[in-house]
């Protein structure tokens, strides 16, 4: 319920914003493990266009070393300590991203699984995006200049 209300109301001084003629920095985010794909900009010749490699490893836990002996006992590979490597990567990978977007009013967060809401989440705990509005769409993979065309899209919407 307070995330409703504070998203109400950062709504409602961007709409301000755009009356008293204070400019708006727009950003759309496509994510998912492997990249980012950043674009900045509310026209065709202003969108830039930034990737971000995740650099997490997505593989299964592997290892785990045999004893010499036969039927002998087996050092098996901590799942917690894969998980919070993995969790390290994504954190490391999300710092990238706020990085970019840094100063952005209004956040597009697009991508096909939990990724973007992880994301969202990140960012809307940071002190520098308290005043950021996101919204959320879920989407599959795009090309560059369809992602383009939905940020575009969404920012004349808003």
């Amino acid at each position: 319920m307070k995330y409703i209300i504070s998203l109400l109301l950062l709504k409602l001084q961007l709409e301000n914003s755009k009356l008293n003629g204070i400019s708006m920095s727009c950003i759309g985010i496509w994510i998912d493990l492997k990249e980012a794909i950043i674009v900045k900009g509310k026209t065709l010749e202003e969108q830039t266009l930034v990737k971000i490699d995740s650099n997490i490893d997505v593989g299964n836990v592997k290892g785990g070393a045999g004893s010499s002996t036969p039927y002998g006992p087996q050092d098996a590979v901590s799942e917690s300590k894969f998980l919070e490597k993995k969790n390290h990567e994504l954190q490391s990978y999300f710092d990238r991203v706020a990085e970019v977007i840094q100063g952005a009013n209004l956040v597009l967060v697009c991508g096909p699984a939990e990724t973007k809401n992880k994301l969202q989440e990140d960012l809307w705990n940071r002190h520098a995006f308290k005043k950021t509005v996101f919204y959320q769409k879920t989407a599959d993979s795009m090309t560059d200049n369809q992602f383009k065309a939905l940020v575009r899209e969404f920012i004349a919407n808003n």
